[in-house]
């Protein structure tokens, strides 16, 4: 309200002002006149017309003045076909939604309807803050079947890019001329990537891939189905990947490589044709692994290549029925003692070449190897890839006494053991 009084005030003494061209108008006719009376020269007519601004360009002025620019919307809307009530539509309204924003400004939220886009070209995110927000997976897709061999989003530079509850499918591919690997997500350059409650799925590369220095988190998604490896974290890229399910990769289901410090916990890590976990190290790497469920991969659980130097912690977690070992160490000289490995509270079962690279691995610090003969029933239905320990699982409250399970007991081997197993949004007691 105070507002328009302003705007009134402002108005009425516009108004009061006299019209300034119109008095102009007034004077440059009256001297023409005297000019054409007095000397009769045309000549002299024309140039003093030029010497004075036309009147169109003052009233443009005149209007320019009261203009006011509309200020940078913080959310625009994506359709999948059209409609008055979205911002862009199409095949083509998440390009052009991304392209209208410019870089380094403030965040915006992009929000996509429901409905299956498939993208002609790929998504390139360069020095821009995005929350590109879906209606959730099952309701809204991103595909690119349409696209040869791109990655469906490239994010490069500052960008600082969250993307939730979008479905991605069928990008990425690879380029054998080129030795280079698309994906259904890809990040370099210091690129801040934070990916949640996404599924990523027949990516005919790798599903997601950090690198360059890039860094984010992956939290309470699906990556799967992929042509090469699920999760790949190389080149000084570091993330923290919780509450997540990655299964029925062509080859590994996370490789972590070059100097990523990144941290694993509980995630569900099964039924990938080679390792379910890939460690690639260089010196004074940090890799955490707490509360995962490595299961059923077609070679070892966890396999650890060079990683004497790094700094390696591996506590509260399963690694069941593995084709080779549950943990598997390829050394790298002849010295292979790493005297920054710790391997405590976890649980190996049933993996066909022995549970760990060294039996004294298999029982030290209270981790336990078990037969199945011994246990019949760890899991309420791994059959169903139902991972939840079953009332009587030996792995209950067998995790390290310092890590509590979200009811305040101590903790569960597996991923659903200690607090952060509460972001599986499920109703767990002790979790809000």
């Amino acid at each position: 309200m105070v507002d328009d009084i302003h705007l009134k005030s402002y108005i009425q003494q516009e108004q009061s002002i006299p019209d300034k061209s119109k008095i102009n108008v007034q004077l440059i006719l009256c001297i023409l006149l005297v000019v054409i009376l007095y000397s009769g020269g045309i000549i002299i007519l024309i140039t003093a017309i030029f010497q004075f601004p036309s009147l169109k360009s003052n009233q443009q002025t005149v209007n320019n003045s009261h203009q006011i620019l509309a200020a940078p919307k913080k959310l625009l809307t994506v359709c999948a076909s059209e409609n008055p009530e979205c911002d862009f539509y199409g095949n083509i309204g998440l390009n052009q939604a991304v392209t209208s924003i410019p870089e380094n400004r403030s965040k915006v939220t992009i929000l996509i309807r429901s409905g299956t886009y498939k993208l002609s070209t790929n998504i390139v995110i360069h020095n821009k803050n995005l929350k590109i927000l879906g209606e959730g997976i099952t309701s809204t897709n991103i595909s690119g079947e349409n696209l040869s061999n791109l990655s469906v989003f490239k994010i490069t530079g500052s960008s600082i890019v969250e993307i939730s509850n979008i479905k991605i499918s069928n990008g990425g591919g690879s380029d054998t001329q080129k030795d280079i690997v698309y994906s259904g997500i890809v990040g370099f350059n210091n690129s801040d990537i934070n990916i949640v409650d996404t599924e990523v799925t027949q990516s005919k590369g790798w599903g997601v891939t950090y690198g360059d220095q890039s860094h984010g988190t992956i939290r309470h998604s699906l990556i799967h189905d992929c042509s090469l490896t699920g999760v790949r974290v190389d080149d000084n890229a570091n993330i923290t990947m919780s509450t997540t399910k990655v299964y029925f990769n062509e080859e590994n289901g996370v490789y972590l490589s070059a100097f990523s410090d990144s941290e694993l916990k509980n995630n569900l890590i099964y039924d990938n044709q080679q390792y379910g976990i890939d460690i690639y190290s260089r010196p004074q790497q940090h890799i955490k692994l707490f509360n995962n469920v490595v299961y059923g991969n077609g070679s070892s659980g966890l396999r650890m290549y060079n990683t004497k130097e790094s700094y390696v912690l591996i506590v509260n977690s399963v690694f069941a029925k593995n084709m080779r070992m549950g943990i598997e160490y390829v050394r790298d000289g002849k010295d292979n003692i790493n005297k920054n490995l710790s391997v405590s509270n976890n649980l190996f079962w049933e993996n066909n070449h022995g549970c760990v690279f060294s039996l004294v691995y298999c029982t030290a610090e209270n981790s336990i190897n078990l037969t199945r003969h011994k246990q019949d029933r760890i899991f309420v239905n791994e059959n169903e890839k139902d991972f939840h320990l079953t009332n009587n699982s030996i792995a209950k409250h067998a995790g390290n006494a310092r890590i509590m399970n979200p009811d305040g007991t101590k903790s569960d081997i597996g991923a659903y053991g200690d607090p952060d197993a509460c972001e599986w949004k499920e109703n767990m007691s002790g979790c809000k």
